[in-house]
């Protein structure tokens, strides 16, 4: 079974304010990280053939990555769990006392509670689709990278997720090699 993202992480350790969150410097199991790290695309697999921007974020969604025979078998079982209903559940139960205290009325707005909302994986557009609606809850995991700076600048720059995001987590694979100051979530 893969390994989830929570299960380094305790209930005690989530912040309240100024919202919920959490920082966990190990939140996976040493030998896995590393071999998810051995396996972990190239910037041009992610980025694809275009011409590439300085400082430029690029990202490939679980949508292009589960059924790519070139990402390793340890990632798209990552990422085929990580936008799994089971996982949402598994989120669900660890953030409830947040999710409640931050959405009061979202078991309202669905007619159901939290934890039977239904999931699929999203597919990355900017617009409305049917795809996108299919379900109560659409998941995505994201390989992200950013390309090297040929000139000043932020990749971007000081902003709130969308409001209708649920949750959100980033797991940093810095390079080992990767001494430089800066690149960190403030």
């Amino acid at each position: 079974m893969t390994p989830s993202i929570l299960n380094n992480i305790r209930q005690d350790q989530i912040t309240a304010e100024p919202f919920p969150h959490v920082h966990v410097p190990d939140a996976l199991d040493k030998d896995y990280y590393e071999a998810l790290a051995a396996g972990y695309p190239v910037l041009q697999d992610i980025a694809g053939a275009r011409p590439m921007q300085s400082n430029q974020a690029y990202l490939l969604s679980a949508r292009d990555v589960l059924h790519n025979p070139s990402i390793p078998d340890i990632w798209r079982n990552f990422f085929a769990y990580h936008t799994s209903a089971v996982f949402f559940r598994e989120m669900v139960n660890f953030w409830l006392p947040f999710i409640d205290r931050e959405y009061p009325d979202l078991s309202e707005r669905f007619g159901k509670p939290v934890s039977v909302l239904t999931t699929a994986i999203r597919q990355r557009s900017k617009e409305k689709t049917s795809e996108n609606l299919k379900a109560d809850m659409m998941l995505d995991c994201q390989f992200g990278m950013n390309s090297p700076v040929t000139r000043f600048g932020s990749v971007r720059g000081p902003h709130i997720d969308k409001p209708y995001k649920l949750f959100a987590a980033l797991i940093y694979f810095r390079h080992p090699d990767d001494d430089y100051a800066g690149g960190d979530l403030d």
